[in-house]
Parts: C-alpha cells; sequence; structure tokens
C-alpha cells in the first residue's frame, strides 16, 4: 500500500477512533483529514465514501465543540450523500436526521426544519406509515416548527406523533 492508497482509508478511520478513546485530538483529526484526503483524491468529493468520512469529521469537530466546522462537515456530507445515494436511502434518511439535529441544538431551526423534513420524507416510502421513527421525526419537527412560529403545521405534526404512539401501544 502506498500512504495515498484508497485501503489506507479505513485503517485511518480506525486510527482516529483509537486517538479520540485517548482524547488524543490532535492525531484524531489528522487521521480523518487524511482519510477525506485520499477519498477525495481517489474517488471525488461526491462519493459514498467520501461522505462517510465528513460525517465522521463532523462529529468530530461537534464533540469538540467546533460547531462551525461541523456544521460544514454536515453540510458537506450531505450533499455528498444526497448525489450518491438514491432519494430513499435510510443511510441518508439517518445523515439527514442527525445534522437536523445538530442545527436543532444549535437553534438553526429553519436549517433544522429542512433536514427533519427530508429525513420523514425518506422514513415515510421505506417505513410503514405507523412506525415510531415517524413519531418521532414529527415530535422534533413539532418543536422546529413551534420555534419558526409555524403553529399550525406543529399542531397537525403533534396531532399525526400522538395517534401514531397510540397505534403503537395498541
Amino acid at each position: 500500500y502506498g500512504a495515498f492508497d484508497v485501503q489506507i482509508s479505513p485503517m485511518l478511520v480506525g486510527l482516529s477512533n483509537f486517538y479520540q478513546k485517548q482524547k488524543k485530538w490532535s492525531e484524531a483529526e489528522n487521521s480523518l483529514l487524511k482519510a477525506l484526503s485520499i477519498n477525495e483524491s481517489t474517488h471525488g468529493d461526491k462519493h459514498i465514501e467520501t461522505a462517510d468520512v465528513k460525517i465522521l469529521l463532523a462529529r468530530f469537530y461537534k464533540t469538540k465543540g467546533d460547531n462551525l466546522k461541523a456544521a460544514n462537515y454536515y453540510k458537506r456530507a450531505l450533499s455528498a450523500y444526497t448525489v450518491s445515494l438514491t432519494g430513499d436511502s435510510p443511510q441518508l434518511a439517518i445523515a439527514s436526521e442527525e445534522a437536523a439535529r445538530f442545527f436543532k441544538e444549535q437553534k438553526k431551526y429553519d436549517i433544522a426544519e429542512s433536514h427533519f423534513n427530508k429525513a420523514l420524507a425518506i422514513y415515510e416510502k421505506i417505513l410503514k406509515p405507523d412506525h415510531i421513527y415517524i413519531a418521532e421525526i414529527l415530535d422534533n419537527l413539532v418543536m422546529v416548527n413551534k420555534k419558526l412560529n409555524n403553529k399550525k403545521q406543529a399542531k397537525m405534526m403533534k396531532k399525526r406523533a400522538k395517534k401514531i404512539r397510540k397505534k403503537n401501544r395498541a
């Protein structure tokens, strides 16, 4: 293997995880950035493996409290996933939901709403209409819509989430 061989990338991700557990943040960051560089040069910016490393970088920076970098990598990862995955991919739904939760925590409710809606649209395609994940996304959208002063939308979503929860208890 050469230093920029694509097969090195997963090893660098594993190494980053190891460093993170030891709280060696600089080494962990450098390993992820090197993995990203390898994937971008080998696969391009919009490849799924490149997107996976971007999500890992977003999580890393979120953990470190660097919310500007975390937001940047969430946006970049979602952009890549949107190109590399089909519109009803569970992986895209999960990534959209994760980004939405991050932006909700940052009080960027308009961005959070967009990502929650994307996750909801995918979950509605791939899950049963009364699946608990749908209710959970709706609960998040209720909160976000209240913050955005979309009270009517929030009320409709709350009612729908309640109906799903009731059905799941039966």
